[in-house]
């Protein structure tokens, strides 16, 4: 006779198997915990008039597969309108099998999507015609992939909602020593994205209803961070890019200024007027916390 914590476990390892209820039964997993084979299901799960001990299972087990699957149709919505409901819907089932849920809450269950995607593309000389390093139709789905990843990432997790806004006319106040010297804190919601397809643009036409075209390849600087419960998004220049990542690394804002150097060609004064503009419009969009200010 085995115990209802038993039984019970043994249910969840069968049905949530990614191949299956029989493959289920005859895992590892399942056997450690009751050790039999499919055709003796029985002895735990009783058969109805017209259906089986694992024909029974298996309406559970489909049950809980088309829920998740239903799940990661919701998290990658411009995913599924580029390949179209039956391509995706393959991806998806061959991901659940690969990577079969292992989270309590499905926050998690697509968060390995993009690797799968990129671990399943096809070798580039079968998918592009042309240089076997130019960007592909591939590569685009990978980068929508953990663009929307992400998206939801920073729609969900951590934020600055609960504290003051950071008011960049604290940096305004000090002195030049002080200001190269200072540590900007970012917002726990930011991130910096790069990608060699314009994702977020194309995100942004599909959320209109636009019915976007697949993409040219492109460099995609991004910043993506959350302010008052809403996500935002901003491309980036490559020297804007280095600056944000420098800080993030806990540069001061001075060795993250030169970091950015070499990638502008602007004169002192100009670069200088653009700095000024980027560090209000990231302040703005709450990219930072705090600063931490010399003495």
């Amino acid at each position: 006779m085995h115990s209802l914590e038993q039984t019970l476990y043994w249910m969840q390892t069968v049905i949530t198997h990614p191949l299956g209820v029989a493959e289920g039964i005859a895992s590892t997993a399942a056997r450690r915990v009751i050790d039999i084979d499919p055709a003796n299901a029985e002895e735990v799960v009783t058969r109805s008039e017209t259906l089986s001990a694992v024909q029974r299972m298996e309406i559970y087990s489909h049950a809980y597969y088309a829920r998740l699957l239903d799940c990661l149709r919701e998290e990658f919505p411009a995913l599924r309108y580029s390949l179209g409901e039956e391509l995706f819907d393959e991806f998806a089932v061959g991901y659940l099998q690969d990577y079969p849920s292992a989270s309590y809450t499905l926050f998690e269950l697509g968060s390995r999507f993009p690797r799968y995607l990129r671990e399943t593309r096809p070798p580039r000389a079968e998918s592009t015609v042309g240089s076997s390093q130019s960007a592909d139709w591939a590569d685009f789905l990978i980068d929508l992939a953990e663009w929307e990843l992400v998206f939801n990432q920073v729609f969900d997790g951590p934020g600055l909602e609960s504290k003051s806004a950071f008011q960049v006319n604290q940096l305004l106040q000090l002195t030049p020593v002080q200001l190269v010297e200072t540590r900007l804190f970012v917002s726990p919601a930011l991130r910096l994205l790069r990608f060699k397809f314009p994702v977020s643009r194309y995100f942004s036409a599909f959320r209109r209803q636009e019915m976007p075209e697949l993409p040219e390849p492109e460099q995609s600087l991004i910043a993506i961070s959350r302010r008052r419960f809403k996500v935002k998004t901003l491309e980036l220049t490559p020297a804007a890019y280095e600056i944000l990542y420098a800080l993030i690394q806990g540069q001061t804002i001075g060795d993250a200024i030169a970091a950015a150097a070499p990638y502008t060609d602007l004169h002192a004064a100009s670069f200088g007027d653009e700095l000024r503009t980027w560090f209000h419009q990231w302040a703005e969009l709450g990219f930072f916390e705090f600063a931490l200010i010399p003495d």
